[in-house]
C-alpha cells in the first residue's frame, strides 16, 4: 500500500493511497538480491555465510566528560542534600 496523503494543517486525507503490485525476486547466484531467498529453481543455492567475514577492530567509546559532569553533579547534590536532612533531623 502506498499510503495515503495527509494535509499538514488540517489532517484531512488529500489523496487516496492505493495497492502496490507485488514485485518480483531478483535473484543473482541463487539468491534473491533483496531478501536473501533462496532461488528454488537452483538447487545448488546457498545463503552467502557472513559468520566468514572477519571481525572489525572494536574500540569501547570513551565516556562522554558531560555525563562524568553530571554524575558528579548529582553525587554532590545527593550528598548534601542527604547532610541537611540529617541536620534538620538532629535539631528536633
Amino acid at each position: 500500500y502506498s499510503g495515503d496523503e495527509y494535509c499538514t494543517t488540517c489532517r484531512q486525507i488529500v489523496q487516496k493511497g492505493h495497492v502496490l503490485p507485488k514485485t518480483d525476486h531478483r535473484y543473482e547466484d541463487g539468491v534473491c538480491l533483496d531478501c536473501e531467498q533462496l532461488d528454488p529453481s537452483d538447487v545448488n543455492a546457498t545463503k552467502p555465510n557472513f559468520d566468514l567475514i572477519p571481525d572489525m577492530d572494536y574500540e569501547e567509546p570513551a565516556l562522554d566528560p558531560m555525563i562524568i559532569v553530571c554524575i558528579v553533579l548529582l553525587v554532590v547534590t545527593g550528598g548534601g542534600l542527604a547532610f541537611m536532612i540529617v541536620l534538620m533531623i538532629k535539631k528536633k
